[in-house]
């Protein structure tokens, strides 16, 4: 039984049998009404839809009338921003290449109350700084520009080139990346070496300088999980366990976001 200020008392009841044969009575599916207001409430700490409800209605068993008009958000406490559900999104640094994103995603995922791993918020964000302060090496001939744009064009370290890089103690091993930042600045990323090389040409002393640059990137990912399972800084003790640095994180507040207030009579 619903009482007439419910917003299922209108309903039509509908009689089904189930598969054993039991009759049941219920209601009809309630379809929501569609909402031609445009007025917002902004959040403030310590909302409640019943309040808000009598604040623009004055009644406050109204207050489905509001989630009727926000139906993005499954629940009042996830409109309110007060459900278990959190959504943390961190970025982290790591040094060097070779880092163990795979064994941080699956140490992540396998935390009691942890639902989800995201990838940024569409798609995995990934930046890579390269610093040159590790140190300068050595300096090779002038003449090797061409190789090193060869090696650029084609991806591939030219045996020549590689036994002159050898002869000053460089061993380049694994699979290799070449690209070209300036027009007179080279790099080569030896990702199985955990370092980078910058190769640039000193004008001056018409030679190129070689140098062991450090490599730094910075990913942006969220975490979905059950605040009542697992803590924001479980989640960063757990990230940084893996020696990853966390830079940044910050959940995703409802606090200062509008919500949508529909017509008093509406459905």
């Amino acid at each position: 039984m619903f009482s007439k200020r419910s917003r299922y008392y209108k309903l039509n009841n509908v009689v089904t049998t189930d598969k054993e044969g039991f009759v049941w009575e219920s209601k009809a599916l309630r379809t929501l009404p569609e909402v031609g207001s445009r007025f917002q409430h902004t959040l403030e700490s310590g909302d409640r839809l019943d309040h808000l409800a009598y604040k623009y209605y004055r009644q406050s068993l109204h207050w489905w009338r509001i989630c009727d008009a926000n139906p993005e958000y499954l629940s009042p406490r996830e409109l309110l921003g007060q459900d278990l559900q959190r959504l943390v999104e961190f970025t982290i640094r790591w040094s060097g290449y070779n880092a163990p994103w795979h064994s941080l995603y699956h140490e992540l995922v396998s935390l009691i109350g942890v639902n989800e791993v995201i990838k940024g918020t569409q798609s995995f964000i990934e930046s890579e700084t390269v610093f040159d302060e590790a140190g300068f090496l050595f300096d090779i001939a002038s003449a090797r520009q061409t190789e090193l744009d060869d090696a650029v064009r084609t991806q591939i370290l030219s045996p020549a080139l590689d036994v002159a890089l050898q002869a000053e103690g460089l061993i380049l091993i694994g699979e290799l990346r070449f690209i070209k930042p300036a027009e007179t600045l080279w790099q080569i990323c030896a990702p199985g070496q955990e370092a980078a090389y910058r190769f640039r040409y000193d004008a001056t002393a018409d030679v190129i300088n070689v140098f062991e640059a450090v490599v730094e990137h910075t990913w942006i990912f969220s975490v979905q999980f059950n605040s009542g399972n697992v803590s924001e800084d479980q989640l960063i003790d757990q990230i940084e366990s893996l020696g990853f640095q966390v830079t940044d994180s910050g959940r995703r507040e409802r606090i200062g976001k509008p919500i949508l207030i529909p017509p008093r009579f509406t459905g």
